[in-house]
């Protein structure tokens, strides 16, 4: 490597009795090599030389990892890698009548301690793992088969980000495309070569993962805390589907988890339930202030969703959610705007395949809105869109994006109770203002890909005496 790696192995311990090349004749030999930093490697069996026919076990304990970084840095964005590695295992090598070897490995086991890596553009620690432990493995060659029981990760921490033009930090540890006459050299792997793998159950607890978008400004924050992850039945069997189990907690508050299923070969495809509850949309705030002048002071976020990913890409999702305490203010005014102490949607559906939203009832308990018309017909409401910023001309020879169709929107009610409004119109010679409250009443079906205009029928009172009545119609979409 660029960097050159100065090891020194010993002493270096060698015990041999009976070794020779007689037919079935066996003796016990042992290796021990000391390697820095109190490491060792050891083996100890029985080797027979004619035919070749070895049996023993294997360990290696507490090699540090620290030299591999030279190695790593010639492919990869890495700065420093530190881990201690520690492995076991029995194992059986024997010469077959046709030359061929059978290679069994049993008791598999290896521990990787204080995983911490540092690199990237710009540079971090992104990657820190205090303990993983594979348990219950075998091999079997020429069979091709490679199973563990148990796969266990301990208080990881994954620190990543979106650079200022959106691209994952991440990605760049991925390697480079070879180009297609690579690819076309090189044959596919025989249905002999391929290895059969499996992991009996995959398990991740305390986990955390630190996400920084700086694509918009200013930077959104998200970090997920004490991720509980575990997969079972894992195999790279075709169809095969794994039970997926996962929990995790908001640093900003809140919960969320998925339980259902995942399969990988030969297409990915899942399903299950996911939830969440008590997730503050105080999170999508650097999102929403780029398109609007608004600020979400509170709001809660609870939902119960089914979701199934197809193999195509395609996200198809139904089930209940529900926003409690909504404030939203005017951001320009540092007025309210609008909010609710509790919004319903007792089913919905949608499916990106199809570009389809539909709602079937929409409840708001105590919702509250504030209009003001100005002196020039313009209203609070028509402010709020942040004018967008001019984008540069494209390069020649860049391809135009493909325009989407727009989603198509039907609600299939909409139902108020003790709603509030303030009312200013400040247009009329005489300026006007007023209060509803106690507003009530409904709104008719809402579709966005018909003319037909929703009918809304509300009624409240208007100051200390007065009364309001809605009767109408109005096109929402």
């Amino acid at each position: 490597p660029a960097d050159p790696v100065d090891l020194e192995f010993g002493p270096v311990d060698v015990s041999m009795q009976e070794l020779n090349t007689l037919p079935d004749r066996e003796g016990q030999q042992a290796v021990t090599v000391r390697l820095p930093g109190g490491a060792t490697i050891s083996w100890q069996g029985s080797i027979d030389l004619a035919p070749l026919n070895s049996a023993g076990s294997l360990a290696i304990e507490n090699s540090n990892l620290d030299q591999t970084t030279a190695y790593l840095k010639a492919v990869l964005p890495l700065q420093s890698m530190q881990a201690t590695l520690s492995l076991q295992t029995d194992y059986r090598i024997e010469e077959l009548a046709d030359g061929a070897l059978d290679v069994e490995l049993d008791g598999l086991e290896a521990t990787l301690a204080d995983f911490d890596v540092t690199g990237l553009d710009p540079s971090a620690r992104f990657l820190n793992l205090p303990s993983m432990q594979l348990q219950g493995g075998t091999l079997s060659y020429p069979e091709n088969t490679l199973a563990f029981s148990s796969i266990r990760l301990a208080d990881p921490q994954i620190l990543t980000w979106l650079d200022p033009l959106a691209r994952l930090n991440l990605l760049q540890l991925a390697p480079a495309t070879a180009d297609n006459a690579t690819h076309a050299a090189t044959p596919p792997p025989s249905e002999s070569e391929e290895w059969q793998v499996g992991i009996a159950e995959f398990a991740l607890t305390g986990g955390r993962i630190g996400f920084t978008d700086h694509s918009i400004d200013p930077a959104a924050v998200v970090d997920v805390e004490d991720i509980e992850l575990t997969i079972r039945e894992i195999s790279n069997a075709p169809g095969a589907e794994f039970p997926v189990t996962l929990t995790g907690r908001l640093a900003a508050g809140g919960t969320l988890g998925f339980n259902g299923r995942l399969s990988v070969l030969p297409e990915v495809t899942a399903g299950g339930t996911a939830t969440t509850d008590a997730i503050p949309l105080a999170l999508a705030q650097p999102y929403v202030q780029q398109g609007v002048n608004v600020s979400i002071n509170d709001g809660l976020l609870e939902s119960e969703v089914e979701l199934s990913l197809s193999p195509d890409g395609s996200l198809a999702a139904s089930g209940a959610l529900g926003v409690t305490q909504l404030q939203v203010d005017d951001s320009l005014d540092d007025q309210p705007l609008v909010g609710w102490s509790r919004l319903d949607i007792d089913r919905f559906e949608t499916n990106t395949a199809t570009r389809e939203l539909e709602l079937s009832l929409v409840t708001f308990e105590q919702a509250f809105g504030r209009l003001v018309i100005k002196e020039d017909l313009t209203t609070n409401v028509s402010q709020l869109t942040v004018s967008p910023v001019p984008e540069s001309e494209p390069e020649a020879g860049d391809g135009e994006a493909e325009a989407l169709e727009p989603y198509s929107v039907i609600v299939g009610g909409i139902v108020v109770r003790d709603g509030a409004m303030d009312f200013s119109d400040f247009s009329l010679p005489l300026p006007f203002a007023t209060q509803i409250r106690q507003l009530e009443g409904t709104i008719s079906t809402v579709d966005s890909t018909s003319s037909a205009p929703a009918n809304i029928r509300l009624e409240g009172r208007v100051d200390e005496f007065g009364l309001a009545r809605i009767d109408g119609a109005m096109n929402l979409l």
